[in-house]
């Protein structure tokens, strides 16, 4: 099935207080995102950002959305988040490429992208999704001095995200990550022997960048579509979905900006889009799923002009559902905290719960 919406303007409440660390320097000079935690607060001369990691440029991958969603609304000047041009683990893994839209969609949350990519990794032998013993690329760490450079730019920068964000993707930028991705790739698969795919695919990147803006959002929003349409037809390990079906969920800002989107779950009935988390080991899915979600209702919670298969939804309604093998039953509000008593994310889930009624989404939990 196939949805397609507008956004305008994003107004959101956030009750989910996420205290994140903070890492201060006298200078940036002595700073190394490589060290640094998934989601900080860094302080440092005219820098003071909250700083979501990457580690890898697919949305769907580790969770980012997460660590974003921790960095929202945080008291600092910048939200930042840092993201791997390209994640390449050797012949026989994912390789993931930066999507044009990633990028549209975090500048709708106001957060600055630096567009950054890795110069180091170790070699490993593993086993890929079929079985096989093969040897892959871990510990993949970014080239920390251009990250320094870029935060000292972003610390003197004092337009829009939207504004820096269309800057870092323009040719000249853009160009020059992908030429220091490629040399970088290069040179780590010279020095373990190893065969990477990433070299032939930026080489692409960078023909269809030459050809023009939109030549090159096309080529990403082909491969983000091609990833939209596996994500559809799989059930990924964390979600339990009911007899429902997945819909493709197409979202345009006033910009014209496209962002391709899987909705979990559609209920045609009152046409409700619903984000769908599962536990299978414990009655509740763990914060950083649960937050996961949070950040597609923000979305779902500020569409406009919502259609179905071509025909306008009058109304729609987001929904986050929770689903539990150590449960029976289906609760939903506040009923969802009697099953947590003593749970030591309880607090967490007072939270979500008033966080859904300011922002006017429903919670459920359903036993299955």
């Amino acid at each position: 099935m196939h949805l397609e919406a507008k956004i305008k303007n994003l107004r959101y409440k956030k009750v989910i207080g996420t205290p994140l660390p903070e890492l201060s320097f006298p200078s940036l000079d002595v700073f190394d995102v490589n060290l640094a935690p998934p989601a900080f607060i860094l302080r440092s001369e005219r820098a003071f950002f909250a700083i979501s990691r990457w580690v890898s440029p697919k949305r769907t991958r580790s969770y980012p959305y997460a660590r974003v969603y921790d960095c929202l609304f945080q008291p600092v000047s910048k939200t930042v988040a840092i993201v791997p041009i390209v994640k390449d683990e050797g012949k026989g893994s994912d390789t993931d490429y930066l999507q044009w839209d990633t990028v549209a969609l975090l500048s709708l949350l106001n957060v600055y992208v630096i567009v950054a990519y890795y110069s180091f990794a170790k070699l490993k032998e593993r086993k890929n999704k079929r079985g096989e013993l093969i040897r892959a690329l871990t510990q993949q760490r970014f080239d920390e001095g251009f990250v320094r450079e870029k935060l000292r730019e972003l610390s003197e920068y004092n337009a829009s995200a939207l504004h820096w964000n269309l800057n870092e993707l323009e040719m000249k930028n853009l160009e020059n990550v992908l030429n220091r991705a490629q040399s970088a790739y290069k040179e780590i698969s010279e020095k373990y022997g190893i065969e990477l795919p990433s070299l032939k695919g930026l080489h692409k990147m960078l023909n269809k960048l030459k050809e023009g803006a939109e030549a090159f959002k096309n080529f990403s929003r082909k491969k983000s579509k091609r990833a939209q349409g596996r994500e559809t037809r799989t059930i990924q390990p964390k979600e339990r979905l009911s007899n429902l079906p997945k819909a493709r969920l197409t979202v345009r800002n006033y910009l014209g900006g496209l962002y391709h989107l899987t909705v979990d779950e559609i209920d045609t009935e009152g046409c409700k889009l619903i984000e769908a988390k599962h536990s299978s080991r414990s009655k509740l899915p763990k914060p950083g799923d649960v937050k996961d979600a949070l950040l597609k209702m923000i979305l779902y919670t500020n569409l406009e002009e919502l259609k179905l298969e071509g025909k306008p939804c009058s109304r729609w309604e987001p929904v986050l559902k929770m689903t539990s093998s150590r449960l029976k039953g289906t609760y939903e509000g506040n009923e969802i905290l009697s099953v947590i008593k003593g749970s030591r994310n309880r607090k967490f889930f007072e939270e979500l719960i008033r966080e859904s009624e300011a922002n006017k989404f429903r919670v459920i939990l359903e036993g299955v």
